[in-house]
C-alpha cells in the first residue's frame, strides 16, 4: 500500500510538470491537514525507513507513512488566494516572514536553529494563525515545529 502511494505521488509530480506554475503538489494527513508545494518548486517524494520526505526549492518536510493518507495536485487560485474553505493546516513562507495557518488555538510554535539551538516560541492566536517577522535572522537553514508539524525552511 504504501509503495503503491509513493509510486502515486511521484507520477503525479512528473506527469503535470507542464503545468508547473498552475498547480499545488498536496500532501492529505490523517488528521485533516493539507499541505501544498507548488509544482514549479519541484517537490521530490522520497521514501526511506517508515518516512516520505518531501523537498522542494524552498523546503523540506518528512512524514510518517502512517499519517499519510494520500497525495494530489490541486489547481492553484489563478489570483494566487488560497480557496476560503478550510483546507487544513499550512506553514509557507513570503520574503521575511513565515506564516502559519488553520493550526490550533493555543499550539505551540518553535523555531530552533539548524544546530537545535531553540529561538523562538509563540502561540497560535484565536483564529488559528501566526505570522513570525524573520528579519532578525541571519540567513540560514531552521526547523520549525508545532505539535502536528516539523519542517525545514531556509532564509535567504
Amino acid at each position: 500500500m504504501h509503495n503503491r502511494l509513493f509510486v502515486l505521488a511521484t507520477l503525479l509530480i512528473f506527469s503535470f510538470s507542464a503545468l508547473a506554475e498552475e498547480y499545488n503538489f498536496v500532501v492529505w494527513t490523517k488528521s485533516g491537514e493539507q499541505i501544498s508545494f507548488p509544482v514549479n518548486e519541484k517537490p521530490k517524494v522520497t521514501h526511506n525507513n517508515n518516512c516520505y520526505t518531501i523537498t522542494s526549492t524552498s523546503t523540506t518536510v518528512e512524514y510518517p507513512i502512517v499519517n499519510v493518507m494520500k497525495f494530489t495536485l490541486e489547481p492553484q487560485d489563478p489570483g494566487g488566494i488560497e480557496a476560503l474553505k478550510p483546507i487544513g493546516s499550512n506553514i509557507f513562507q513570503s520574503d521575511n516572514t513565515l506564516k502559519l495557518s488553520g493550526f490550533q488555538v493555543g499550539s505551540v510554535v518553535k523555531i530552533f536553529a539548524i544546530n537545535g539551538q531553540l529561538l523562538f516560541t509563540q502561540t497560535i492566536n484565536d483564529e488559528g494563525l501566526l505570522s513570525i517577522d524573520l528579519s532578525p535572522l541571519p540567513h540560514g537553514i531552521y526547523v520549525v515545529s508545532t505539535e502536528c508539524i516539523t519542517c525545514k525552511f531556509i532564509k535567504r
